[in-house]
């Protein structure tokens, strides 16, 4: 790796630690949240229940959650609470701050590896619809969205065998297909 690729990697990594990485708890947990009382128990059930148990329980739960509804019913909410109960680090990714990256594909990239890292993780993925839309051939998203779905693939395996992803979107019908997986 060239001095220049390392400069960037490190750039990388502290963007992810200090724009991403959760350090301030939000004062609020999932049964302070009124309503949604079957999501609420599933996100016990299958993200958090892992982190107080063994390795073991870790391979037979869930990878990842998508949280969908309408605008405004609180799957921003939920994931705050998600942060606060979680006995993890977590880090928390939107387009907005992801746009603020020196190299999105890159940054993706590294952003799964400090999780592993740091494990036990979760990646908090707010709007995961403004990567994961369905594309058009040539479409400038492709590159970013293949890296996503590739990393998304690898959750649970070796490395990354203590990483959960819980992620939002508005509108699940308008996701690439292979994100559904």
């Amino acid at each position: 790796m060239s001095a220049r690729q390392q400069k960037l990697r490190e750039d990388i990594k502290t963007f992810l630690n200090t724009e991403c990485l959760i350090r301030k708890i939000p004062p609020i947990g999932l049964d302070v949240l009124v309503g949604h009382g079957p999501a609420k128990e599933n996100i016990k059930q299958l993200l958090l229940a892992p982190f107080n148990n063994t390795q073991e329980s870790w391979e037979k739960t869930q990878k990842s959650i998508l949280l969908y509804g309408a605008p405004g019913i609180g799957k921003t909410m939920m994931l705050h609470a998600i942060s606060a109960q979680a006995t993890a680090a977590c880090y928390w990714v939107s387009a907005e701050k992801l746009a603020r990256s020196i190299n999105l594909k890159q940054t993706i990239t590294q952003l799964f590896e400090v999780a592993a890292d740091n494990y036990p993780s979760i990646i908090l993925i707010d709007d995961i619809d403004s990567f994961l839309m369905k594309s058009k051939p040539g479409d400038e998203k492709t590159e970013i969205k293949l890296e996503l779905l590739k990393q998304l693939d690898t959750i649970g395996e070796a490395k990354k065998a203590m990483v959960k992803v819980c992620a939002t979107t508005n509108s699940p019908w308008d996701l690439d297909p292979s994100a559904m997986r």
